[in-house]
């Protein structure tokens, strides 16, 4: 769950981060509660801080380097599930004045500093603040919005640089209580005011809201995709039937020689079944190349959906079937002499 709470404005900076650990302690002990921790940029919110930054003893770029940072309190990666990779996670001890520490994901220490001096590197944000030393290194996270991309994250104590009037609580849930949300909003507005919390949403919810520009490209695809399957079968069949219908003649020599009426019909299918079983293999092998293009417009979509791509296929080669057997099964039925001479 996330709740967005805002103390009154009227507070001091050091007031409210009494107010945010006071909110996080209440929210820790309802029942059905994990764990809780705060985050001025909750994840999947189309939100994000940025700012230039250099790195201690290294040359300054001819263009500055930028990073999105995130101020949290409490503890937010186990929160959040997000796996230390190396060094430690924030204590206590860096929320006491003076400290200057960050935690930085995977994507920045590859970036910045791909030689594996990531911890213990000291890092310029604002000119009037002490560099901040690199003390952790976690996994990479999506954070603005559901695109498969690891772009490079800072992570800094709230209580280090105290800024802003706005915190989000994440709270890690034993299951799905549908009490705890009006729970969490009783025990936050009895503390701060009925203002304080203007929000409580879910994970699935706020997946859903991050979905919306994605789904209806996503219908639209699937609609075009549907006709285009029914217009490839009604093709299919027709041009298939029709050849079949040609071969009345042949068929009736076939019967005529002497050949039994099904060897007859499964031959003409056989036949048919093989044009169009080369044609799907290859239509296949072409819709693995350009699912490419799909990744860019639907999310997550698979590079190789199994149920897709056999499923079409199979329909194709049933109506490639029907359309072969119908007429097949008519002209074997018909007299010989009768299709010798309708020829």
């Amino acid at each position: 769950l996330t709740a967005n709470i805002t103390p009154p404005a009227a507070r001091e900076m050091k007031q409210r981060l009494i107010s945010y650990t006071e909110a996080m302690r209440a929210v820790a002990s309802l029942p059905g509660v994990e764990s809780v921790a705060a985050t001025q940029v909750p994840p999947l919110m189309n939100s994000e801080w940025t700012t230039s930054f250099a790195i201690v003893g290294h040359p300054s770029p001819a263009r500055p380097l930028m990073v999105s940072y995130v101020r949290l309190a409490g503890p937010y990666f186990r929160t959040m599930r997000i796996p230390l990779l190396r060094g430690r996670h924030f204590d206590e001890d860096d929320d006491a004045p003076g400290r200057t520490t960050a935690i930085v994901n995977d994507a920045f220490a590859r970036l910045f500093l791909p030689e594996g001096h990531a911890l213990g590197a000291r890092l310029t944000i604002w000119d009037s603040h002490p560099p901040f030393e690199i003390v952790g290194i976690v996994g990479n996270t999506i954070q603005r919005d559901l695109e498969p991309t690891s772009d490079p994250m800072l992570y800094i104590p709230y209580a280090q640089v105290p800024a802003g009037s706005h915190m989000a609580l994440v709270v890690r849930t034993a299951g799905r209580d549908m009490g705890l949300p009006a729970a969490i909003r009783r025990t936050v507005s009895a503390m701060a005011g009925p203002r304080s919390i203007t929000s409580v949403t879910s994970m699935d919810e706020s997946i859903a809201a991050a979905l919306t520009p994605h789904r209806y490209p996503a219908m639209l695809l699937v609609l075009f995709a549907a006709l285009a399957l029914v217009l490839a079968c009604v093709g299919v069949y027709g041009v298939v039937a029709y050849a079949t219908a040609q071969r009345t003649r042949e068929m009736g020599i076939r019967i005529a020689l002497g050949a039994p009426p099904p060897s007859v019909v499964a031959v003409v299918m056989r036949q048919a079944l093989w044009v169009v079983g080369t044609g799907a293999v290859v239509g296949v092998v072409g819709s693995l190349w350009l699912a490419k293009a799909t990744r860019g417009i639907v999310y997550d979509a698979g590079m190789s959906d199994a149920l897709v791509f056999v499923a079409v296929p199979c329909i194709l080669l049933c109506v490639t079937a029907l359309a072969a057997y119908v007429p097949a099964r008519r002209a074997s039925r018909t007299d010989p002499l009768t299709a010798l001479r309708n020829q």
